[in-house]
């Protein structure tokens, strides 16, 4: 039982290591770019009332249903009815 153990302790070791490399690599990453800051923007945005968030959305959304319409106009297809 003491050899099964010696041979797998190597196993068991590069195993671990991979794990905390991976753990390391992340954190380091996440540091350097910043993903897990604070959304300043969305939390702004959420602490507007209803219909702010409605106005500052708006915009967004006429400039995506005008990009859908020009792809589907050339594919022959109205998205529109006028």
């Amino acid at each position: 039982m003491k050899i099964l153990k010696l041979l797998t302790k190597p196993l068991v070791w590069i195993k671990d290591f991979q794990e905390n490399a991976v753990l390391y690599l992340t954190k380091k990453a996440d540091k350097k770019i910043g993903a897990s800051d604070r959304n300043r923007f969305k939390d702004w945005k959420l602490k507007q009332p209803v219909w702010k968030q409605l106005l500052i959305e708006l915009p967004i959304y006429i400039l995506i249903f005008w990009l859908l319409n020009l792809l589907f106009n050339q594919m022959g297809y109205k998205i529109t009815p006028w």
